[in-house]
């Protein structure tokens, strides 16, 4: 099966040595803005935060998860900034997860880019594909294992000591509450509605380590005497608690194939234009996980951080794709929206950089996207036929051949070709990724 990989990389050099000379596509991959935090705790033995801090919570001003005044005002300075950056061309197009601090998110980028706020595109499949039926997630009973083995496994940063001496710092912050302390708790894998987590301690530092960053950057009113130094140690809890349960492959393949192909395809654009996707820190982790990258954006804690307001930049220029982490100013004093870059992305666990050329970025999806969680791939039939340029064919052994009503699931491929690549016939998953990455390389025309 492997032997035809060349073929599909082959299509896609061609494709490409037919677009302009130069050119530059730009997409961004932000979180969300600083939001308020909600006083339900959904992953520790009690769901009343009493049960494990004191003082009162922060002074939203907001409805729970609801993007707090401050942090809006942040991201449409971050839209302003976006007009003085060359690098990121109009016309803009916002995409974001139909969630409440989503769509407050998009508003305000397009505020700041001087655009009507009703030009923004709500998609819940592009983030949310499990929960909006498009396929189904990874097994619970095959994705336990995997995080357990993560959680038994992954050692916190020694040189800044361990879990439990940040857990008991934290307790201090947040005050004793009526339960047990917080470093007692033990972090555990739990199972709820067929959906794998991380819960207890482990959780309950990464919500905690949270709420000091939101109450800080969004100038909420609070107990905790926070200083941007003390909020960035204390985020190091919040690291451990996602690099625990974000970032497990298999998973990842389920819920973010979707979201992969609508970066891809924005990047495949041969005319200048600027794509902003609006989502979640889990979007920053399963992408990365997808691509196998990490990041740094000081004066954020390692490994991959994603504070509120930041995420990913790919450029295609030329062909060849850049990628950097930008986030607002976290200064010491406050958050200012101006845009800072970070070129230190770089492949998982090594100093190398990566900047594919874009059929290498298409031939690394191989084997690795879900065509059956991609909406574009993942059925047709003669009443839902295929997108312009795209024919429904029978999955079985991925053959070429019509689809025939109840005959089998059908999935769409690239027709532009009376004599497509020859389609890989073994290997499960892997060969109908394969035909994702001619579909991909079909977009560049």
């Amino acid at each position: 099966a492997n032997s035809t990989m060349p073929n599909f990389v082959l299509s896609a050099t061609v494709l490409l040595c037919l677009l302009p000379i130069t050119y530059t596509s730009t997409v961004f991959l932000f979180r969300h803005c600083i939001r308020a935090a909600s006083d339900h705790l959904g992953h520790a033995p009690s769901s009343n935060i009493s049960t494990y801090a004191g003082k009162p919570l922060p002074q939203w001003g907001v409805q729970p998860y609801y993007c707090l005044t401050e942090g809006m005002n942040i991201i449409e300075q971050s839209g302003k900034f976006m007009l003085t950056d060359q690098t990121a061309p109009a016309p803009y197009k916002v995409i974001v997860d139909n969630i409440t601090r989503d769509i407050q998110s998009g508003q305000s980028y397009l505020k700041g880019l001087g655009l009507p706020t009703s030009d923004m595109i709500q998609s819940g499949e592009i983030f949310k594909p499990l929960k909006w039926g498009v396929c189904k997630g990874y097994p619970a009973d095959q994705a336990t294992p995997l995080l357990t083995h993560r959680l038994n496994t992954i050692q916190f940063d020694a040189s800044v000591g361990s879990n439990i001496t940040l857990l008991k710092e934290m307790q201090t912050i947040i005050g004793k509450g009526t339960g047990p302390t917080i470093d007692t708790v033990p972090c555990i894998v739990q199972t709820e509605k067929g959906k794998v987590y991380a819960s207890g301690g482990c959780y309950l530092g990464g919500y905690f380590s949270e709420l000091l960053l939101l109450a800080w950057g969004g100038k909420a009113p609070n107990h905790y005497n926070l200083t941007r130094d003390l909020v960035m140690k204390m985020l190091r809890l919040h690291n451990y608690f996602r690099s625990v349960e974000y970032f497990i492959m298999p998973t990842c393949q389920r819920s973010h194939s979707q979201l992969l192909w609508e970066i891809v395809h924005a990047l495949a654009n041969p005319t200048p234009q600027t794509t902003i996707f609006v989502g979640h820190d889990s979007d920053m982790d399963c992408i990365g996980t997808l691509l196998g990258i990490d990041w740094k954006a000081p004066p954020f804690p390692d490994p991959t951080p994603t504070p509120p307001s930041s995420g990913f930049k790919f450029q295609n220029i030329n062909g060849r794709i850049k990628f950097s982490y930008v986030t607002p100013n976290f200064g010491r004093n406050g958050v200012q929206g101006n845009l800072t870059e970070f070129d230190t992305v770089r492949k998982a666990g090594t100093q190398q950089s990566w900047n594919p050329t874009f059929e290498e970025l298409t031939a690394k999806l191989n084997g690795l996207v879900v065509p059956q969680c991609v909406q574009q791939l993942k059925s047709c039939s003669n009443t839902a036929p295929c997108p312009v340029g795209f024919k429904c064919v029978a999955e079985a052994g991925l053959v070429n051949q019509p689809c025939a009503s109840g005959k089998g699931p059908c999935i769409c491929v690239l027709s532009k070709s009376s004599t497509p690549p020859t389609p890989v016939t073994s290997g499960g998953s892997r060969g109908t990724a394969g035909w994702f990455l001619v579909v991909l390389a079909s977009l560049l025309c």
